[in-house]
């Protein structure tokens, strides 16, 4: 009788953890859960100089723009971040990161002038745009915040629909 039981209890214990999740339904975790959202943002900022007055003639304004797309992948962050001033070299590139809440670290591969670099960059997300941040950078090949903490946010760069 001893047997038995002792039979009983094992396949009660078997069958109650086999097939059943030992976490609730809203905590999956694994290959069962849930994939991450994945959202892509645009941000557009274009500013127009006045236009100038040289020995009679008029000259025409030139504009800059700035254009960064943000895919976000959980915390996983790449994109675009393209600067073309009205009279110099544009500035184009990619970026890869990370994001912890509004705050995005990644690293900004870029081309300028002939030449390729790389900086970190530092964008902080808001409901109607994006604000970059600013700071002394150290290194020679790959140049990063010398302390985060101290970054200047800029003015917003405000989000637009994504081409």
């Amino acid at each position: 009788m001893n047997r038995l039981m002792a039979a009983l209890v094992v396949a009660g214990l078997w069958y109650s953890a086999c097939g059943r999740s030992s976490s609730p339904p809203s905590e999956k975790t694994g290959a069962g859960a849930d994939p991450p959202e994945n959202v892509t943002r645009c941000f557009l900022q274009v500013a127009k100089a006045a236009p100038s007055v040289a020995g009679g003639d008029t000259i025409t304004a030139t504009a800059d723009s700035l254009v960064v797309r943000i895919n976000l992948l959980g915390d996983l962050v790449n994109g675009i971040y393209e600067f073309t001033p009205g009279q110099k070299d544009r500035l184009s590139g990619t970026f890869q990161g990370h994001r912890e809440g509004d705050l995005i670290t990644a690293l900004f591969t870029y081309h300028a002038g002939g030449t390729t670099g790389r900086v970190e960059v530092l964008f902080r997300l808001e409901p109607n745009g994006l604000r970059i941040g600013t700071g002394e950078l150290i290194g020679d090949s790959i140049r990063v915040f010398k302390d985060r903490s101290n970054a200047v946010f800029g003015a917003l760069v405000p989000e637009v629909a994504c081409p």
